[in-house]
């Protein structure tokens, strides 16, 4: 209202400004906007009539988001002769171009990028320690997929052939993240190294002797996706490049987050700044190259660049010395939304193809802890790549059996990863498995149910036990399984190994062998064995159709902290951790958790959290000593 009250304009000199911004977003006219306001608080022409009908039409511009727009283009044309007191509203509008972001959105994104960023380095012989490695810097990186760091070419070229542009042998890049402070004990950086096959796709960039001009620039977009042996961004969460949104306009804010020379994390920011001279691009919405005015050094190569609002909008790549195309001093970016078109279908496909991780399970409020590794054989044996997984479990200090470490049920894990609509989960326990093969057949056959109607056989008296037993015994079986879940994949799950030891002298102990033996081959068959102590002796030949998981200690800090970051904190406003933390304090309080004694008056949470932070906080909120 006080902007509408300044001006000194006629009704048909504020139209024509008004309608002409509003036309392009498809806003009604000056003219029926006044009429709608009229109605409701109708005035006798003049100019209270003339400040109420600007005040409206503005208003309706400040609702649909175009109202700094109409300010910057037409206000200085409008406001000749305003009053003073509108005049401090009018220099806050220094950027058409640049708008407010939400403030949650900023402290949001940034927590991302911490968490997303990595420093790319290499390892390479100690020249002072024979067959020890030292680690040098080459640049940074980020999360682009659960398992894809997006980086420059030229970052990693000291790691490829110069004929071939493939891996040197023995050459991978290794990742670090969570370096921001240099060493901490709570947030120790985190290393991960390339897969053996870590160049996923790349772009070079222009070769030295020739002209960087648009067209060349265009061609070469100097990018490598490595691969990393380990999915860090299931945690982490990864940016989308495919939705990346074009640059912003010459003249506003962007920021860059980088490891020059190697140093933990830094951020800068300035302004997107005009091409170098010669170099006529920023007329194109997606440029080769965007060029600013923030600072970088050797180390700052495939540094994240953001937006105002924290989205992901480029890679830097390069800057320009002062003399060079033009005499301008400026740093460059290749847009991401350009990478990711060139890396294209194959891209998508990579990233298609990688299982979500399952932190719950699906239905149950039973979180899933520890068995990342078995999510991943799981995920592997679906797709044929594996057809027996074996979950080896380690005896105590003791030589005794464990009968629970705190990891989740195989069971669980399992028909949480596996879709009940193309896959049929049965699961026996060892105490079920009789030393007679046939007798054991009918029961796995049975967990089928009345649609197994496949007839099994009995001993034909003419061959030895296990004759019978690993040949037609086993062939009725699968044809029995298959026939009763058609077009499904089917599991069977033998538990509990390790507590009812299936005599290697009895008959169902070859018939099962043979039984694991058909399934290597079988492409509609899995087995899954729980609990074995050792590996299966006599099954050398399976080596490679078989994974194992070792399960030999509870759910480690590293483990828990990757499924509280996986589920609870990542993408979560930050705002909304100390509410969530409290729940689940209060929550533990009141279970009677909090106290290993019955002193505690009944019914007073507040008493019991108090002994839950007297006992515990120390050592995770102020440190061993007390400190905080």
């Amino acid at each position: 209202m006080r902007l509408a009250r300044g001006l000194r304009v006629s009704r048909s000199v504020f139209e024509t400004a008004f309608d002409e911004i509003g036309v392009r977003h498809q806003a009604p006219s000056f003219m029926e906007l006044a009429e709608t306001r009229n109605q409701i608080d109708p005035l006798p022409a003049g100019a209270e009539r003339d400040r109420m009908d600007f005040a409206a039409a503005m208003e309706r511009a400040n609702a649909d988001g175009w109202l700094v727009e109409f300010v910057f283009q037409k206000f200085a044309d409008l406001s000749a002769g305003v009053n003073e007191d509108a005049r401090p509203e009018l220099q806050s509008i220094a950027n058409a171009s640049q708008h407010f972001a939400a403030a949650l959105d900023v402290t949001t994104g940034t927590m991302n990028a911490l968490r997303r960023c990595c420093l790319i380095l290499c390892e390479k012989p100690d020249p002072n320690a024979p067959g020890k490695t030292i680690a040098e810097e080459l640049g940074s990186g980020f999360l682009i997929g659960p398992h894809l760091v997006l980086t420059n070419h030229h970052v990693v070229a000291g790691l490829l052939d110069p004929a071939t542009g493939t891996p040197k042998p023995d050459a991978a890049p290794l990742v670090r993240f969570d370096y921001h402070m240099g060493q901490r004990e709570l947030v120790p950086p985190v290393e991960i190294r390339g897969s053996p096959d870590w160049l996923f796709a790349a772009s070079p960039s222009v070769p030295g002797a020739r002209a960087e001009t648009a067209a060349a620039l265009a061609d070469h977009l100097d990018y490598a996706i490595l691969r990393l042996d380990g999915r860090p961004g299931h945690a982490r969460g990864h940016y989308d490049i495919a939705a990346a949104p074009a640059p912003p306009a010459v003249g506003v804010g962007l920021e860059l987050w980088q490891f020059p020379r190697g140093q933990p994390m830094k951020v800068v920011g300035n302004v997107r700044a005009p091409a170098p001279h010669g170099l006529a691009i920023d007329a194109d919405p997606l440029p080769p190259r965007i060029h600013y005015l923030m600072n970088a050094l050797h180390g700052s190569s495939g540094g994240l660049v953001l937006d105002g609002d924290k989205r992901p909008v480029a890679m830097h790549d390069a800057g320009f010395e002062a003399g060079a195309q033009g005499g301008d001093r400026v740093n460059r970016a290749i847009p991401l939304a350009l990478i990711a078109r060139d890396a294209g279908a194959a891209l998508a496909s990579e990233l298609a193809r990688v299982p979500p991780r399952l932190y719950w399970s699906p239905g149950r409020a039973l979180p899933i802890l520890g068995r990342t590794q078995l999510q991943e054989h799981i995920h592997r044996a679906i797709d044929g790549r594996a057809r027996i997984i074996a979950v080896l479990t380690a005896p105590d200090e003791t030589g005794a059996r464990r009968p629970r470490i705190g990891r989740s049920f195989t069971h669980r894990v399992l028909s949480a990863c596996l879709p009940p609509d193309r896959h049929h989960v049965l699961l026996i326990e060892t105490s079920q498995i009789d030393p007679d093969p046939f007798v054991t057949a009918r029961r796995i056959v049975g967990l089928m149910g009345p649609e197994a109607r496949v007839d099994l056989p009995g001993a034909t008296g003419e061959t030895t036990l296990d004759a019978d037993a690993t040949g037609v015994l086993v062939d009725r079986t699968v044809q029995a399984l298959l026939a009763a879940a058609p077009g499904k994949t089917v599991w069977l799950m033998i538990d509990d190994i390790d507590a009812d030891p299936i005599g290697t002298q009895w008959g169902a102990s070859s018939y099962l062998v043979a039984l694991y033996r058909r399934v290597a081959s079988e492409p509609r068959l899995r087995i899954v064995l729980a609990g074995l102590p050792k590996r299966l002796e006599g099954l050398g030949d399976l080596q490679d159709a078989t994974l194992v998981e070792y399960l030999a200690a509870p759910p480690g800090p590293a483990e828990l902290k990757a499924w509280i970051e996986g589920f609870l904190t990542r993408d979560m406003p930050p705002d909304e951790f100390p509410p969530r933390l409290a729940a689940l304090l209060r929550d533990l309080a009141r279970s009677g958790l909090a106290t290993e004694d019955d002193t505690a008056p009944p019914g007073c949470p507040t008493e019991a959290l108090a002994r839950l932070l007297t006992r515990h906080a120390q050592k995770a909120f102020l440190g061993a000593g007390g400190a905080p």
